[in-house]
């Protein structure tokens, strides 16, 4: 795991406090492998297929990792119950002097409180797209993180220490 990031996979989940790996999260029926079936709004436009993004109010390209990104938006409003007014996509932060984007950040009461890191599907989970993920916490703060590429999701709280979920959370959890 991790080809490239310069240390263990064994090593890094130590410092992370989150036992085991990667637990697979997968209870309901997909029709993108991992999520319930959705109606995404889409259409054809000079040649290329859209989504309509309800957090953003606008069609943008349906690429596949737009595609997950936005049954997760989904998932999360209508089976957990996260009013579409809390959520952000392409969240803009700054990690030293670069602006980045989180892909979809959950806020209550105006704190971030869940940052979710979206990948196209086929695109393992490892530990760069944590590493990715806890580069871009460091400015959030958030005690929810979610790994997802459409068919596996790793979701992972904060206490006093990461630990791995065994579930989405509701927004009331948040």
């Amino acid at each position: 795991m991790g080809a490239g990031s310069g240390r263990s996979g064994d090593a890094h989940r130590a410092k992370l406090a989150l036992g085991p790996p990667f637990v697979h999260l997968c209870a309901v029926e997909f029709n993108l492998p991992g999520f319930p079936v959705y109606d995404l709004r889409q259409r054809q436009r000079m040649g290329r297929a859209e989504v309509f993004d309800p957090v953003r109010k606008k069609f943008v390209a349906l690429t596949p990792e737009e595609r997950v990104r936005q049954h997760l938006l989904r998932y999360f409003e209508a089976a957990l119950g996260y009013p579409t007014v809390s959520m952000a996509v392409e969240w803009p932060l700054n990690i030293h002097g670069l602006t980045k984007r989180a892909d979809v950040v959950v806020f209550r009461q105006g704190v971030p409180v869940l940052l979710a890191e979206c990948k196209a599907p086929g695109i393992p989970l490892n530990e760069s797209v944590l590493d990715q993920a806890e580069v871009y916490n460091r400015g959030l703060g958030v005690r929810w993180m979610v790994l997802t590429n459409g068919t596996d999701h790793h979701v992972a709280y904060k206490k006093e220490a990461w630990q791995w979920a065994e579930r989405f959370p509701t927004f009331q959890e948040l």
